[in-house]
C-alpha cells in the first residue's frame, strides 16, 4: 500500500553472491541494503535505523562475530542474525554467547 513504511534489513557478506539471493528473496517485503564486510555494515548502523541485521560470520577483516558488540552498542534495538556457510559448533557458541541473556 502506498505510505507504508517498510522494515529496513542490512544484510551482510563478502560473497556477492549470498546478499544479492538474501536480498531478491526479502526485497519483495523489506527494504534491503546490502555491504559485503563488517566494517561497511558498522558505518550503515551509524547513520540509518535497521530492524534486522543478517550477517555472515565469517569475513575477510572484521567477522561477523566481531561485529556484534559494536553493532548493539550502535543500534542496541537492532535483531542480529548470523548465517555461516561454514558448519562448526564453536562458530555457533561463540555467536550464542554474543547474545544477550534476555533472549
Amino acid at each position: 500500500m502506498p505510505g507504508d513504511v517498510r522494515s529496513r534489513i542490512l544484510i551482510v557478506d563478502d560473497e556477492r553472491e549470498i546478499t544479492e539471493i538474501l536480498s531478491d528473496l526479502l526485497s519483495p517485503d523489506y527494504d534491503c541494503v546490502t555491504c559485503g564486510s563488517a566494517e561497511a555494515a558498522l558505518a550503515y548502523l551509524r547513520g540509518n535505523e535497521f530492524a534486522l541485521v543478517i550477517s555472515d560470520i565469517t569475513m575477510p577483516g572484521m567477522s561477523g562475530l566481531d561485529m556484534i558488540p559494536h553493532a548493539k552498542e550502535l543500534a542496541p534495538d537492532t535483531v542480529v542474525v548470523m548465517i555461516s556457510g561454514m558448519q562448526t559448533v564453536e562458530s555457533a557458541i561463540g555467536a550464542l554467547r554474543l547474545a544477550p541473556s534476555t533472549i
